[in-house]
């Protein structure tokens, strides 16, 4: 508050002295100018918003049932080797330069190749050691001796927390947990009311995940659990389930407060929501 003291003070001399009605107007201009560089030189902040709070989660049961389903057939797959053409090739947990490299192979090794991803990107091999894991398909690093079309589709883990399906058209601050605490890989889906799979993640076994930004709206949530996921058709080839939640699940924001629920797998102490168990027939696709 230093400068309009100083300025007042000086407006009081020059009126001692009789200053004309021009210079008068001029000192107006001149102090007007100097209290508006005070005050935008140090502007006050803005006013916090309010701050989002998480409102109260539901612990909710789930109790997969089996469905019936039909045993295929064995099929023949035929015997496929590989051998390794670059000077190291990277031996992985999965198809994907995400999954973990479980060792590196060496030129020269011949591999079994018991299974591929998108058209041979990816292959599913055995060492000699028995050790099953997957290496790149690309004919630089390693050469078949058959064509890709004769190997069947491999199956894997994917990994935890792995959007399969995002058809998230805007974000909102919504959030799900899901526990999975059995012994069998599970997909969770959330459809829309016009049956549209907004999303759909990858939890394993053991493990739980988070899937934020979800748009405010109403959800049916459908699950299926099983093991060998098949990436190619997007679905479990060994002891798979499906089922529904019963309940609808709203998500709604407001200045300060969004929704999150958390949901397990499997039942627990408290739980207060049930499922049903879905054909598959009419249990919606993942891709």
């Amino acid at each position: 508050m230093q400068k309009p003291l100083i300025l007042l003070g000086l407006l009081v001399i020059l009126t001692a002295c009789s200053p004309s009605k021009a210079q008068m107007n001029s000192l107006r201009t001149e102090v007007a100018a100097e209290i508006y560089a005070t005050l935008t030189a140090n502007p006050q902040p803005p006013t916090p918003t309010a701050t989002i709070t998480l409102t109260p989660t539901v612990t909710l049961t789930a109790t997969p049932i089996p469905t019936e389903t039909p045993v295929p057939s064995p099929t023949l797959v035929p015997v496929v080797n590989g051998t390794i053409l670059s000077n190291s090739l990277n031996f992985r947990d999965g198809p994907g330069t995400d999954f973990a490299i479980v060792v590196v192979l060496k030129k020269g090794d011949v591999l079994r190749v018991v299974g591929e991803y998108t058209d041979c990107a990816w292959l599913k091999v055995v060492t000699p050691d028995g050790a099953e894991g997957w290496v790149s398909g690309d004919p630089e690093f390693i050469q078949l001796d058959a064509a890709c079309d004769v190997l069947p589709h491999g199956t894997f883990r994917p990994l935890n927390g792995t959007l399969l399906v995002d058809e998230r058209r805007d974000f909102g601050l919504g959030q799900i947990t899901v526990a999975n605490g059995g012994t069998a890989d599970g997909v969770v889906m959330l459809v829309n009311p016009t049956e549209q799979v907004v999303a759909a993640f990858y939890v394993r076994a053991g493990a739980k995940f988070t899937l934020a930004r979800i748009p405010d709206g109403v959800y049916r949530i459908f699950i299926t659990t099983g093991d060998g996921w098949d990436g190619e058709e997007q679905r479990f080839t060994v002891s798979p389930t499906y089922a529904r939640f019963d309940s609808e699940f709203a998500f709604s924001t407001t200045p300060t407060q969004y929704t999150a629920w958390s949901l397990s797998l499997q039942p627990v102490a408290g739980g207060n929501e049930t499922i049903s168990p879905v054909d598959a027939g009419a249990f919606p696709p993942v891709k």
